[in-house]
């Protein structure tokens, strides 16, 4: 993990978020490069249009049930 003064370790994810924490489908990576020195911070997920459909298929269906809950005071 690189050096950046991050004091909670748990807070530095290097995967996607889909539900859960995952890489993306097609195993393909990218690296995040610290613009400053040039280093490498990171290798992160890199997501593609599956990878999206899997994320917003599951939020569209959990919003359409969200939208019958009443929430009058």
């Amino acid at each position: 993990m690189p050096e950046f003064g991050l004091k909670n370790t748990n807070l530095f994810r290097t995967n996607g978020f889909i539900g859960d924490w995952c890489d993306a489908s097609s195993g393909k990576t990218y690296n995040v490069v610290n613009p400053a020195t040039g280093k490498d911070l990171a290798t992160m997920p890199d997501m593609d249009a599956e990878d999206a459909t899997r994320a917003v298929n599951p939020a569209t269906d959990t919003l359409q049930s969200w939208k019958q809950i009443d929430t009058t005071p």
